[in-house]
C-alpha cells in the first residue's frame, strides 16, 4: 500500500505506528520515505498526523518508546529466566505428560495405536502425542502428505 500511495496522498492506518517497520530505525525511515514523497500518515489508534511538526514529532517518539518497551519485555523474559535457573526450576512449561505415561505412550504408539485415538485418551493434543510416539519409532506423517496440516473444521475428502 505504501508503495501506491502518491504525492499529496494520506495514508491512514487503523493500526499502531509501530507497524510500519520492525525497529525504531525501520518505523523512522517509513515515516522520513513517506515525508520525501509528500505523504501524510493518519494513524487512527494513536491520533497522530504527520501532516502537522508536532505530529512528526509525536510519531518518531511512539516509534521509539514502541522499541523501548520492547527491550524492556526482552530483560523482563531473561530475568526470569535467570532467577528460575538459579533456582533450579523449569525454565520452560513443564511437560503434559509424566516419565512414566510418556513411556506407556510410546508403548502403545510401536504396537500401531492411531496417535489421535492415543492422544484422546491421554487427555493432551497431537501435537504434544506425536513427537512421544515418533521416539518410539511411530514413522509419523510425511511433511508433503496433503493429510500432514489440515486447516481447523476442514473434513476428509
Amino acid at each position: 500500500m505504501l508503495d501506491y500511495a502518491r504525492c499529496g496522498d494520506t495514508v491512514v492506518a487503523a493500526a499502531a505506528i509501530n507497524r510500519l517497520g520492525r525497529s525504531v530505525a525501520e518505523v523512522t525511515r517509513t515515516l522520513a520515505d513517506l515525508g520525501e514523497r509528500g505523504i501524510t500518515l493518519r494513524a487512527l489508534r494513536e491520533g497522530v498526523d504527520t501532516a502537522t511538526p508536532t505530529g512528526q514529532v509525536v510519531a518518531a517518539m511512539m516509534a521509539t518508546l514502541a522499541d523501548l518497551e520492547l527491550k524492556l519485555g526482552r530483560e523482563r523474559r531473561a530475568a526470569s529466566c535467570q532467577f528460575r535457573r538459579v533456582r533450579r526450576l523449569p525454565v520452560t512449561k513443564p511437560p503434559k505428560l509424566c516419565p512414566d505415561r510418556q513411556e506407556q505412550l510410546r508403548r502403545l504408539a510401536a504396537t500401531g495405536e492411531p496417535v489421535r485415538e492415543l492422544a484422546a485418551a491421554f487427555g493432551i493434543g497431537v501435537a504434544v502425542g506425536e513427537p512421544q510416539a515418533a521416539s518410539a519409532g511411530w514413522p509419523g506423517r510425511s511433511r508433503g502428505s496433503p493429510r500432514a496440516r489440515r486447516p481447523a473444521g476442514a473434513g476428509s475428502a
